[in-house]
């Protein structure tokens, strides 16, 4: 069940709050009751109890700060979060200084963006309590402890007063133990994330304490007067006592265990007693879980970046050549075209103006696959669904090909129906008949047969497209839906490395898939699954 909160909006524009509303309606994670005020007024809150408070840094006579602070007079833990208009250091410094929780752009904001600063902001809020909390126990452990040892502290003088006899060097030996003894367990108890112990030769616990404890579930009474084999499991008790054995010999050791799925660093090193004689181990453990999120975060970004680099490269290593060779095309023949209107060689002429019109097609089919890739990638794509017969559709689109087909290559049609009325945007599926028929031609060798078979089967429909091409390496066959991805065998035919992709996308989109299979030399065979109608909702 998503967590639910009360949100209120102050802000004196009526359109704002409609944008706010529309924005709160589309939340994934979390569900709300949302109300809106035009400006702040204190009855309001005796009606309704709310968890956030989204407000306007503008408000007549008012601005959003002024209201942040009579908030936080009433609720000094309330979670406010600024809307303003313009973004810049001087708003960032004031909305931090009033204590709001975060401030956002309005027009710049979608509904990933709102949830996403909402719960990061429930979520500091949680911290804060919970840190103020853990401080509040803190002190009155550290006032409980003080109390003790202000009693231990009296509870020695007297003793002192009657053993006034007493050499006066073992007098002083004792307190300085007494003052080392209160230092450790004060820095041990105010460790934070951590334990401190410290064992024997024996490897007993003769001394242990720190918040980590706690946090385990754990008490001192598990661990002193215990061996390591009687506090930790076997695996864990191996590691300890392989790291123990070396400080015993005067090492000191550095290592890692997992414990209840946290991970600690444990640092170990040897305590000599008055006779330099290593006796004990002292044994610091720290709580290390976040550091090593951190670290996996940044290995994830370290392989995003270089996967960015590697699609910038392909990029690059693409558009250098697909843009190259038809501008090249058109400028030669510019340049025949002058040689031969002097000439008057009308069909040399002719023909190379053929080849210019051509080029520019190549030139704007490219730029049609870049803003086919914009549009899907930033959601801005507009479905059209219609009502039209694929039978006919593929028949029209084959004859439109026929003069792309090279020497002596057919295409083979095969059809489960004379008709088959589908539901769909013709554009889209135009792109993706064009690509996979337009592969096969390209990918083909002369006198080569191109088996195109569609077949309706139950609310859905199969195309398929095989040829006897160039076929797919099948170490590259998981790459080929990649942006820009080109396989070895083909770098000397025309090609972007960005059509299967789009398709592929588009395929998904109308709620299909698609599928191949390849032998190298032999061939390639597409197959992709639609429903006959669009589904309303996908728009």
């Amino acid at each position: 069940m998503k967590p639910h909160y009360n949100i209120l909006l102050i802000d004196d524009d009526e359109e704002d709050f409609i944008i706010t509303r529309d924005l709160i309606s589309e939340f994934k994670e979390i569900s709300c009751d949302f109300d809106w005020n035009q400006s702040y007024e204190e009855e309001i809150l005796t009606i309704k109890k709310y968890d956030i408070f989204l407000v306007d840094y503008r408000l007549g006579l008012e601005t959003g700060l002024d209201v942040t602070n009579k908030l936080r007079r009433l609720f000094p833990d309330v979670i406010v979060i600024i809307l303003t208009g313009m973004a810049d250091s001087e708003v960032d410094r004031k909305v931090m200084k009033a204590g709001a929780s975060d401030y956002l752009v309005k027009g710049k904001i979608d509904a990933e963006q709102l949830e996403r600063t909402i719960r990061y902001a429930l979520e500091h809020a949680q911290h804060l309590t919970k840190i103020r909390e853990l401080n509040q126990d803190l002190e009155k452990r550290v006032e409980d402890r003080t109390a003790q040892l202000s009693l231990a502290v009296k509870d020695l003088e007297s003793a002192n007063t009657l053993l006034a006899n007493q050499i006066e060097e073992n007098k002083k030996a004792n307190i300085e133990l007494l003052k080392s003894q209160q230092m450790l367990a004060t820095i041990a108890q105010n460790y934070p994330n951590g334990i401190i112990s410290v064992y024997n030769k024996n490897l007993t616990c003769e001394f242990i304490e720190g918040q980590e404890l706690q946090k385990l579930g754990l008490s001192k009474l598990d661990f002193l007067g215990k061996t390591i084999n009687e506090t930790f499991d076997n695996y864990a008790s191996e590691i300890h006592t392989s790291h123990f054995d070396k400080t015993l010999l005067g090492e000191n050791t550095i290592y890692e265990l997992l414990i209840n799925n946290n991970n600690y660093l444990f640092y170990t090193t040897p305590i000599k007693d008055d006779k330099g004689i290593i006796a004990r181990i002292v044994v610091v453990c720290l709580n290390i879980s976040k550091v090593k999120e951190a670290e996996e975060k940044t290995r994830q970004a370290l392989d995003k970046a270089n996967e960015l680099s590697e699609l910038k490269s392909r990029f690059i290593s693409m558009a250098s050549h697909e843009f190259r060779t038809p501008l090249s095309t058109i400028l030669s023949s510019l340049n025949l075209m002058m040689k031969y209107k002097d000439l008057n060689e009308h069909l040399k002429f002719a023909s190379h103006g053929a080849k210019i019109k051509n080029s520019i097609i190549n030139l704007t089919e490219i730029l049609e696959y870049f803003l086919s890739v914009e549009k899907l990638d930033s959601g801005h794509f507009k479905i059209e669904p219609t009502s039209f017969d694929l039978v006919d559709f593929i028949n029209t689109n084959i004859d439109e090909v026929v003069n792309d087909l090279k020497d002596k290559q057919r295409i083979v049609l095969q059809l489960s129906l004379k008709k088959i009325m589908i539901n769909h945007d013709k554009k889209i599926i135009r792109t993706i008949w064009q690509n996979l028929i337009t592969n096969a031609i390209k990918y083909s060798p002369e006198n080569g047969e191109i088996i195109v078979h569609l077949l309706a089967l139950g609310d859905r429909f199969i195309l398929s497209v095989k040829d006897n091409g160039i076929g797919i390496p099948e170490n590259e066959q998981k790459n080929l839906f990649e942006r820009f991805y080109r396989a070895n065998n083909a770098s000397n035919i025309q090609g972007t490395g960005i059509g299967l992709n789009i398709i592929k996308k588009y395929i998904e989109l109308l709620g299909g898939s698609i599928t191949f299979t390849s032998i190298l030399n032999e061939g390639t065979t597409f197959t992709v699954n639609l429903p006959l109608v669009l589904k309303t909702e996908i728009n």
